[in-house]
């Protein structure tokens, strides 16, 4: 007697649900910032705002290069793309700095609050970014 086969139910399509982009890294934000705020360990050291900044603009000019390697030369996209990565990794660097000083003044919940509200504005400004060019996809 040949032996059943395991047939594994396939749920109805028709019954996910799906977040909208915006949702989803914003969501997203929320868990990695969550994450750098449950598993802060106080350090002994000054803080250094300084280096945080240099470690966004060497990040900045790396991806820029990398994302722009194959692409026709286009300077105002180029610097366009630099200016909101540098921005955008200068907030997250610094406010890795910046949870050592919401330790000290506020405890370990502090700093769960703070960065989980710095990865949720991140993951918004990026989703927000993202939406507005498939958009501009789509329109073109």
């Amino acid at each position: 007697m040949p032996k059943p086969k395991l047939s594994i139910k396939k749920t109805n399509p028709n019954n996910n649900i799906k977040l909208p982009s915006v949702v989803r890294r914003a969501l997203t934000g929320v868990a990695i910032g969550g994450y750098f705020g449950i598993f802060h360990r106080p350090v002994d050291r000054d803080r250094d705002f300084v280096y945080a900044i240099g470690v966004a603009c060497v990040m900045s000019i790396l991806i820029t290069v990398i994302q722009n390697w194959n692409k026709p030369f286009d300077l105002a996209r180029i610097l366009n793309g630099f200016i909101k990565l540098i921005i955008v990794l200068s907030i997250f660097w610094v406010s890795m700095e910046y949870r050592q000083i919401f330790y000290d003044s506020t405890g370990k919940i502090g700093v769960v609050i703070f960065m989980t509200s710095i990865g949720t504005l991140l993951g918004l400004v990026y989703g927000m970014n993202e939406s507005r060019k498939s958009k501009q996809k789509t329109d073109t």
